[in-house]
């Protein structure tokens, strides 16, 4: 435990929170990707290789709801499957948006205590004397 406080600066619960926020919307991502194959493949409802007045009697009952038939679904599932990938990356780009916060507020604190009493009006104004901590930009691993 004491190895992942220092790694994440004393957060270890949003550490923790991320590694099951991405295995959680992987899994669902997994199921969603499981439920569009099975339509997709076992419930083909189409034959792009006859032509379209032979492939229109290939038609079948809707499945559910009497309104959605399996093609439907099957556009269902394969566009959650890909919104969970999105989730997945966004959710591993969290420690990344975390790092550029503390970056920004260091950056502030130096321009802040800037020894004129002027603040300064850019980040280049500031200097390298203010440059962050290195502990502060570390890229933070989210697989041990």
């Amino acid at each position: 435990s004491s190895g992942i406080n220092a790694e994440y600066g004393g957060n270890w619960r949003l550490k923790l929170l991320i590694q099951v926020g991405i295995a959680l919307y992987l899994i669902v991502g997994l199921l969603f990707a499981a439920a569009s194959l099975f339509f997709f493949v076992y419930l083909e409802c189409t034959d792009k290789s006859q032509a379209p007045h032979l492939s229109r009697e290939l038609n079948s009952e809707c499945v559910l709801g009497n309104f959605w038939d399996a093609h439907d679904l099957w556009h269902f599932f394969a566009s959650h499957s890909l919104m969970m990938v999105i989730l997945v990356v966004i959710q591993m780009e969290k420690p990344c948006r975390d790092c550029y916060q503390k970056y920004k507020a260091c950056r502030q604190a130096a321009e802040e205590e800037d020894e004129g009493g002027e603040t300064a009006k850019s980040a280049e104004q500031v200097g390298a004397r203010y440059a962050p901590k290195p502990e502060v930009l570390k890229v933070i691993s989210l697989v041990d």
